[in-house]
């Protein structure tokens, strides 16, 4: 399984080879989720002491992009991979909404005439108090 693309950029600071490789580490642990076409940028900015990182994944038409500035650019990358696993869980949940409703409405439009009987009668087993 190859891993996806990724670019380091560093603008007005010297990236030292330890952060590229502790963002690439960082970065590997999306790799199942996406595929080998997918591309990272990493961009890591430098301004009055304060480092901004950003990071952006394009794969098959979608793109997650999340930044972070902080004191120290470890930090703000922790910060960063964080966030794009926060939009990158959510977005698979949205998907597999949509998949099961469209599964769902296929099924209807398939059998439309099993529908639900009315009179089943519902059998309480559990009732809780708080």
């Amino acid at each position: 399984m190859q891993a996806m693309k990724v670019t380091i950029t560093g603008r007005k600071v010297n990236l030292h080879e330890h952060f590229k490789e502790l963002a690439q580490k960082k970065l590997n642990r999306f790799d199942r989720v996406f595929d080998e076409d997918a591309q990272a940028k990493v961009v890591v900015t430098l301004e009055r002491n304060r480092q901004t990182v950003e990071i952006t994944i394009a794969s098959r038409g979608m793109i997650y992009r999340a930044e972070s500035t902080g004191f120290d650019m470890n930090e703000a990358l922790d910060q960063v991979i964080s966030a794009l696993g926060h939009q990158i869980r959510k977005n698979k949940a949205r998907l597999e909404k949509q998949i099961h409703s469209a599964a769902l409405d296929r099924y209807l439009l398939e059998y439309p005439d099993q529908e639900p009987e009315e009179n089943d009668a519902y059998e309480i087993v559990r009732t809780k108090h708080f």
